[in-house]
């Protein structure tokens, strides 16, 4: 979950300005269908004190991935936005078609540098929610802290830990998915007080329909531009 006043680099705004008119496919019972950014919204209940947000439809890496890492049959990736009015401001731009005129190289890039240097409002605040159901068992994870920018960093400097000290010993071009042990992992993010809570009830509402047989992934994100 990132707030639109959480700091946010100017090549990283850029690429989100261009995924806003990025088409892109949802995967849903092993069939591909074609989606674009901010549409589909759906209530999502994120940790407290962030509470249920609207969540749209997005583009992120992990829509593509995780049915070839993690053989997922349904993998759908949303965004929320703080404050809410943004949110439904880009719903709007892109349902009228607006997202390509800011998607062109120039205007993109004078829009995303206007973010440099910009502080870190001392409220922006960011959640993470991952619900999963495989075989009739469903389980969630979240987690909630402040700047993102930060967290981001830790969960690199953590990767990059495991292959200095060995602990990654397999060859290849991997997805993180494929190869990290989660429990040392997400124990070493605690340190840096990122905790991941993993509530002990199942999903519910719109994430219990996320019934199926095999691996399906839903993953909410509240996050800034």
């Amino acid at each position: 979950m990132l707030s639109a006043n959480d700091v946010t680099g100017p090549a990283s705004f850029d690429y989100f300005l261009q995924e806003l008119s990025m088409p892109f496919d949802i995967r849903i019972d092993g069939l591909d269908r074609p989606a674009h950014a901010m549409s589909a919204p759906q209530l999502v209940e994120f940790p407290p004190p962030a509470g249920a947000q609207l969540a749209y439809l997005f583009p992120f890496s992990d829509q593509v991935l995780y049915p070839r890492t993690m053989n997922a049959r349904t993998i759908l990736t949303r965004l929320a936005i703080e404050p809410t009015w943004l949110a439904r401001l880009l719903a709007v731009v892109v349902r009228t078609g607006a997202s390509r005129l800011v998607a062109i190289e120039g205007i993109r890039h004078a829009i995303a540098r206007r973010r440099r240097d910009r502080p870190s409002s001392k409220d922006a605040r960011f959640a993470l929610r991952v619900d999963v159901r495989r075989r009739g068992q469903a389980r969630r994870a979240t987690l909630l802290g402040q700047a993102q920018a930060d967290a981001a960093a830790a969960g690199a400097a953590g990767v990059a830990r495991l292959l200095i000290e060995g602990e990654i010993a397999e060859p290849g071009a991997w997805m993180p998915e494929q190869i990290v042990d989660p429990g040392p992992f997400l124990s070493r993010l605690a340190t840096r007080g990122l905790r991941v809570e993993f509530p002990d009830s199942a999903p519910t509402g719109v994430n219990a329909s996320l019934a199926a047989k095999e691996p399906r992934f839903e993953k909410h994100t509240k996050t800034s531009p």
